[in-house]
This record gives structure tokens, C-alpha cells and sequence, in this order.
């Protein structure tokens, strides 16, 4: 009885209900008024540009249907929500759950906005909509002609599993043959582009992206997490037991009763390599909790990062011990074995869940605590690394093959002209960056020297190498930037940033938290200086009008720093790098600079247009 401009789409709804009655019958009426609703604005849409609607989610591995229907209070065009504070309002929504029908726009948009913190919010924004497809489309092509040039390479492809051997198991049943073809390309495509060998993490995210994107866009998603591997999961067998070790680390301030209970299952053993905590940091909740749930957690991942598994993994575990029941010489398999029948049980919630994750922690008989924030779970994982480093049982897991030099593109430069340094640099860089390119982007012999220009020609361009000559004794020094240059009145960056020596002897200075003894959480009354206390060790980008620098101390010195027409430069042992001495060496905290030369890293299958200051990743 409604009239609508065109009725061919409802008509054909309408033959789906009468035609498959055994099928949920409300689902597919929300369909008809959904679809009739889209009839009713044909006149509305022409007077808007189509390729503003947002992407509709759609499952590329077993084509199930999913509703289309947008409840109240998302949009499906921009904006994403009626309201001003957007970002504020996509991390209360995400919590409270994404819409099916949006996850796809939704899920990639928010990966490219935590990744690409330095731009604009329209940059990913844009990836939201109708407007990326065909350019996704083409690249995920272009990817696909490189990894199977002949028309049969397809047939005798093999999935790598990254170090992932039973994700087959929870993958929620068996896949069609075009479902498991799919997941096939995808994560072939991740390891050819990406060079990662270990990433267990990557199969069950590819399984729960591939649900509600298309190939192309689940490739971009998780492409772009594996480029920012420190915000999303961990790439070598050592960092994944430093991941365990800082769980069991927060679970035991946090949760001291609960700790002891998975102590006694013994997930924590370094024998079995933390095999026990499998369940979140290699199968993603998989095993433990109803899918309809892991997907609750992923709309929140995608936004916050590898902390979301560290916040419902102690609030989950939390949350059953009172179920816990002990058992002599219990196993990890029956402990996660009691947290399914928990999770599955009518007496627990999910919406309780993500309460406790983002609440307090304890009770009034011991001080409250929050989760601790991004900077200090970073701190705590990278003090577990260095403790798992030198831990004699975990010998096999620090064994590094030799980094390829890596390769020069464009207009080549001068100072990274040998190949032993750029071995070198390929050592220094995240596992994850190893197979990029270097490129260079600003030479003061090029493009003048004046800091001004060079921030101009560094404009928008994250993971950037800064290499200086040093005149007064031919050493070549440098810095690695997580961030775009910027000035700023704040400092920014992240513990990616390392200073380097490239000559003579070849040295890399990583930043390194605090002793353990002193990484805090942040308790209920936590005062604002606490978080002072600490910004000199985490001073990694400093841009201003007249320097930029990195590394910081407490008499206003720096690990590395270029005054403003790039001829002077400083250097001195940095807090929370490491550096003994000036990286120039013993006796140069200040030298004159010679030529100054930028490199980016550019990816297989990126371009970039300088004029416009667009990315375009394949």
C-alpha cells in the first residue's frame, strides 16, 4: 500500500518473504521498509552526489544476507551521526555496536583514521563512501596481476597461516569453495605487500573483515593494519610473549585473585610460549565467545587498537571468576573450556561486558583503577620485550634473518647511497616496513634550506628517515619519524621513533620505557603531573618554527636536533633512548650540518601525488 517511485526492488523483497517463509520473517519485512524507504528519497538522492552514500556491508565468504536496515541515530551519508563532536560520538556509538549494514564503511574508515592520525578527518572520512570503490577496486587488481601472473597460479595457491595454525577451527564451520578462495587471495596478497612471516592475528581478522567487505576492502583494512602493526597486533614471536607477559602483568595489579587462576591453569609458561592465552592474541575471542560478540569487540578494535583486546581479555576473565571452578592440575583448554560455557550461558551479557571493560577496576576495600591508557600499555609491552629479549628460554624466539638492503626509488639520494646502511636500516625499521622502498622527498641541495621548506616537502608524510652529514667529521646521523613533521606546541610521535648513527660504526638507538617498578596505572584520583613525570621520556617529536628535534632531557638538551636554516645541528644522550654519547660521537653536541635529506617509505603498490597531498594505497 505504500507508494514508492520505483516498486521492482520491493516487489522482488516482497516475492523473497512469501517465496522462503522458514526465513526470518522480520529480518526481511526491516528489509522492505528499508528499501521502501530508499524508493521514497529517489528524488532526494539525485539532488546529492551518489558517491557520497556509504559502501553497504556485503559477505564475501559465504554471500549470507545481511540487513540493510539503519537504525536510528547513524546515517548512511555524511554525517555519520546528527550531531557536532563526530569523533566523540564514533567511539560512544562503536561501543554500543555498528550496524551491519555499515560495517564495512565504517570498520575501513576507522583504520584509516587511527593510522593516519595526522590528517585531516575528511581523509578518512572519504573511505567511508561510494567515492573509494573504484579506486580500492583498481589496486586490489593490481595486487592480484602480481601475485598470480598466470591464469593458473590461482589453483595451486595455499593461505599462509602467519603462525596461526588452527584458526581453520573457528572460522564458524567449513567455507564454500569461493569463501575459502577468497580468504586464499586475501592473506597471499597481506604477505606478499606486507613481507610478514609471523602475524597470527591476521587469518581470524581477515575471516571476521571478509564477513562484511568485499577482497578489496578487507585487503586495504587489514593492509593498513599490518603497516601499523604496533596499533594492532604483533608481528615476531617475541613481541606476541611480550603481549602475553604485559596481559598477565595488568591482570595481576588489576586483578590478583584472577591472575591466580590462570597461573594455576598454566597459560603463562614460557615452554609453551603463552600458548594458554591463545584464545585472545591469536584467535581474537574466537573460541570463547558467541561471534555476534566478536564482532561487538571488533567494531571497537578497528578504533582503538590492539588496547581492546587487553581491556575485554581482563574484563572478560574478570567477569568469570566468580564461575571459575578449580580443578587439580587444570589445563588451559578446560580453563577456556569454563569461559565458553560462561560466555554462553543466558547469564551473561555483552553490553555488562563492555561496561566493565571501560570502567573501574577493584573495589573500595583497594584503591580503584582505570585500565591504564595507550602510552603506558606501550610502555609496559616494550619493557616485557626487552625482559623477553634476554630470557635464555625464549633463545629461538629473538633469531633475525638478514635484512635486504633496502631499495632506493625516484630521484636517488646521496647520503643512503651504500647498501651496508641501508641493510642496516632495514634491521632498524618494524618487521612490518622491511619491504618498503625509500624515496626521497627533500634535499637541501634540491629544494633549499630553510626549515620552512622543509616542512613543506614532508607535509602529510608519516615514517620519514632525516639523515645529516656532520661537517666537522663526516659522520652521518639521523632520526626515524612514526608522524608527519608538523609544528606543533605539543609533542607527538610514538615509541616507533629511534635516533641512528649510519657512520662510522653503525648504531640504532630505540626508545626504552622506564624499570618496571616505576610503570604505574593510573588510579582513580591520579593527578595530572603523574603523566608529566614521564614526558621527557617520551618526548619523540618535537616541531616548532624555528627547530625540530627528538629525544628530550631535563637541562632542555635533546637526542637530536636541526636549527631553523638547517646549518647547525645538536646532539646529546637522550632519556628513554639510550644514546651514551652525541650520536656525531665524543666531543660533537653541537656540529655544523652539511646536506639534510628526507626519505619516505614507500610500500608496494602506493602513489603519490604530490599536487594534491592524496595518498593512494594498493
Amino acid at each position: 500500500t505504500m507508494q514508492c517511485p520505483n516498486g521492482e526492488e520491493i516487489q522482488q523483497c516482497y516475492t523473497e518473504f512469501t517465496c522462503h517463509p522458514v526465513q526470518d520473517t522480520t529480518a526481511i519485512i526491516e528489509d522492505i521498509f528499508a528499501q521502501t524507504q530508499t524508493c521514497m528519497m529517489d528524488e532526494q538522492l539525485n539532488k546529492h552526489d551518489v558517491k557520497s552514500l556509504y559502501i553497504s556491508s556485503s559477505d564475501s565468504l559465504r554471500n549470507r544476507r545481511i540487513i540493510q536496515t539503519i537504525p536510528q541515530g547513524w546515517n548512511d551519508r555524511p554525517p555519520l551521526f546528527n550531531g557536532k563532536d563526530q569523533d566523540s560520538l564514533l567511539n560512544t556509538m562503536s561501543r554500543r555496536g555498528i550496524p551491519p549494514a555499515l560495517r564495512c564503511a565504517v570498520w575501513l574508515s576507522s583504520v584509516m583514521k587511527t593510522c593516519n592520525a595526522h590528517q585531516p578527518s575528511s581523509y578518512s572520512e572519504e573511505y567511508r563512501t561510494l567515492a573509494k570503490v573504484q579506486q580500492l577496486d583498481y589496486a586490489w587488481e593490481s595486487v592480484l596481476k602480481q601475485i598470480f601472473p598466470n591464469a593458473d597460479d590461482e589453483q595451486s595457491a595455499v593461505a599462509p597461516n602467519f603462525g596461526n595454525f588452527q584458526y581453520q577451527q573457528y572460522i564458524g564451520g567449513e567455507l564454500p569453495v569461493y569463501g575459502q578462495e577468497a580468504l586464499t587471495r586475501v592473506l597471499l596478497a597481506l604477505s606478499h605487500v606486507v613481507g610478514l612471516e609471523y602475524a597470527p592475528l591476521l587469518p581470524p581478522l581477515a575471516v571476521i573483515t571478509l564477513s562484511f567487505t568485499s577482497e578489496s576492502y578487507a585487503y586495504s583494512m587489514l593492509r593498513e593494519m599490518a603497516h601499523n602493526s604496533t596499533l594492532y597486533f604483533a608481528v615476531s614471536p617475541l613481541e606476541h610473549v611480550a603481549w602475553c607477559r604485559a596481559f598477565m602483568d595488568i591482570l595481576s595489579r588489576l586483578h590478583p585473585q584472577t591472575a591466580a587462576s590462570l597461573k594455576l591453569a598454566r597459560v603463562e609458561e614460557p615452554s609453551r610460549r603463552f600458548e594458554g592465552l591463545d584464545p585472545i592474541f591469536k584467535h581474537f575471542f574466537t573460541p570463547i565467545l558467541k561471534f555476534v560478540h566478536v564482532l561487538r569487540i571488533m567494531d571497537i578494535y578497528v578504533l582503538e587498537g590492539s588496547k581492546v583486546m587487553f581491556r575485554f581479555g581482563v574484563a572478560l576473565l574478570a567477569m568469570f571468576q566468580k564461575d571459575f571452578k578449580s580443578i587439580d592440575s587444570i589445563t588451559p583448554e578446560q580453563y577456556w573450556q569454563q569461559v565458553k560455557e560462561y560466555t554462553h550461558s543466558r547469564g551473561f551479557s555483552m553490553d555488562t561486558l563492555v561496561r566493565k571493560a571501560y570502567g573501574y577496576h577493584g573495589n573500595r576495600a583497594r584503591r580503584r583503577m582505570r585500565f591504564p591508557r595507550r602510552h603506558i600499555l606501550a610502555r609496559i609491552i616494550r619493557l616485557e620485550q626487552d625482559l623477553a629479549a634476554s630470557d635464555d628460554s625464549l633463545e629461538l624466539l629473538t633469531t633475525v634473518q638478514v635484512a635486504r638492503p633496502m631499495e632506493l626509488v625516484g630521484n636517488a639520494g646521496t647520503l643512503f647511497a651504500s647498501a651496508s646502511v641501508r641493510s642496516n636500516l632495514a634491521e632498524w625499521l618494524p618487521l612490518s616496513l622491511r619491504l618498503s622502498k625509500l624515496e626521497l622527498i627533500y634535499s637541501t641541495s634540491i629544494h633549499g634550506r630553510t626549515l620552512e621548506r622543509f616542512y613543506t616537502h614532508t607535509k602529510g608524510h608519516k615514517r620519514t628517515l632525516t639523515v645529516i652529514q656532520v661537517l666537522d667529521n663526516d659522520a652521518v646521523v639521523g632520526m626515524f619519524a612514526s608522524q608527519a613533521w608538523r609544528i606543533s606546541s605539543q609533542v607527538y610521535g610514538d615509541g616507533e621513533c629511534f635516533l641512528f648513527r649510519a657512520s662510522p660504526e653503525p648504531a640504532c638507538y630505540k626508545w626504552r620505557p622506564k624499570a618496571s617498578s616505576s610503570v604505574v596505572l593510573e588510579e582513580e584520583d591520579e593527578e595530572e603531573n603523574e603523566a608529566n613525570s614521564v614526558a621527557l621520556l617520551e618526548q619523540f617529536q618535537v616541531g616548532r618554527p624555528h627547530f625540530i628535534s627528538m629525544g628530550g632531557n631535563p637541562d632542555g638538551s635533546c637526542g637530536l636536533r636541526l636549527n631553523e636554516d638547517l646549518t647547525r645541528g645538536e646532539s646529546a644522550p637522550a632519556s628513554g633512548f639510550g644514546n651514551e654519547e652525541s650520536l656525531a660521537g665524543a666531543g660533537f653536541a653541537s656540529f655544523q650540518v652539511g646536506l639534510v635529506e628526507v626519505y619516505r617509505l614507500k610500500q608496494l603498490g602506493e602513489s603519490f601525488s604530490f599536487d594534491e597531498g592524496e595518498r593512494s594505497t594498493y
